[in-house]
């Protein structure tokens, strides 16, 4: 009774720690003062805001671990709470407990890692498309034939898959750098797979090259493991559809966007969508699903799959019909030949 108790109360303080620590990491990285900060040294000294950032990355993943000094007592069936699942994260590995009403996209519920829906979604559609069944990250094999690469993906799932396979995490505004709207040539037909996490809702219109280009770096064969936050609409909703030449500026009533057309209007947007706090990464689109998959099939995917299943040992429940993963095949040559 009393190893029930005390089982149950670090995985409560763990939680807590991690939401708390959350809010303290969103504070320190998009107050006004950190970002101007930022914005200066990137630009007079680009090789030490790289070395910062990294430092913040690293200092993200410190308290994403469990403290040392509580020992990680695996879950079993007599631990099980009415209402609650429990399930070994696929990311991390260790066994969690939280209440199944609560699972969604991207709340918190491994008290570990701080993994979400979302992110363990991707990695059972990843894991089963690669190697033919649903694992965890320290099952899968080595295998550094296989050569991918991810767009900002999250660094914990990013430092277990380096270590297994050919990968590589990229970024948009520092090394590796990769600017899906333009790769350069020496990628194409390259990589066996692709991972896109809530990234192309961010990218410059029109969407539809940054669909073309994935396919371009993907070998014949190859596999896109994308999310993109969707809606079941009819359309999907571009908030600046003719973008050219902008800038987001900080007014005394907030961010704003100010935009000039290729025909020379000056647009000027305020109540700005940023993901990840004020001033961060501006939301471009909100995308409907029937416009995402036809963007894959218009840039030449075929096999496209939502995936709506459910592993329920990795804490994966799809609760809601919207912004599901999605995965699609670049054809090989025969499978090209026979379209």
């Amino acid at each position: 009774m009393l190893t029930k108790i005390y089982r149950n109360s670090c995985c409560v303080l763990r939680f807590i720690l991690m939401k708390i620590m959350t809010k303290v990491i969103q504070l320190m990285n998009f107050s006004s003062i950190t970002r101007s900060l930022s914005h200066l040294i990137r630009y007079a000294h680009p090789g030490l805001h790289s070395k910062l950032r990294r430092g913040v990355m690293q200092f993200k993943k410190q308290i994403a671990k469990p403290p040392s000094q509580l020992p990680i007592i695996p879950m079993s069936e007599g631990d099980f709470i009415p209402g609650s699942l429990n399930f070994t994260c696929n990311i991390c590995g260790i066994n969690c407990s939280h209440l199944l009403n609560k699972i969604s996209r991207e709340e918190i519920s491994c008290h570990s890692c701080g993994s979400t829906l979302r992110l363990r979604s991707l990695i059972a559609i990843f894991t089963r498309r690669l190697f033919g069944k649903n694992m965890s990250l320290d099952e899968i094999p080595v295998r550094r034939d296989l050569l991918g690469i991810g767009m900002t993906d999250w660094f914990v799932y990013a430092e277990k898959l380096a270590k297994k396979l050919s990968y590589t995490n990229t970024f948009y505004h520092c090394d590796p750098k990769l600017d899906i709207m333009n790769p350069p040539e020496s990628m194409t037909a390259l990589l066996d797979f692709v991972i896109t996490s809530d990234v192309l809702e961010h990218v410059v219109p029109p969407v539809s090259k940054a669909f073309e280009n994935i396919f371009k770096i993907l070998k014949p064969g190859g596999i896109l493991f994308l999310t993109v936050p969707y809606t079941l609409n009819d359309s999907t909703v571009e908030h600046f559809p003719d973008l050219n030449a902008f800038k987001i500026i900080e007014g005394p009533n907030g961010f704003y966007l100010e935009n000039t057309t290729l025909d020379g209007r000056v647009e000027r947007f305020d109540k700005l969508c940023f993901h990840g706090g004020p001033g961060s990464t501006l939301e471009m689109r909100v995308l409907c699903e029937k416009e995402a998959l036809k963007l894959l099939k218009d840039a030449g995917f075929i096999d496209i799959q939502i995936h709506h299943e459910a592993y329920f040992e990795h804490g994966v429940y799809q609760a809601i019909p919207w912004s599901l993963p999605i995965s699609a095949k670049k054809p090989t040559v025969i499978e090209q030949a026979l379209k």
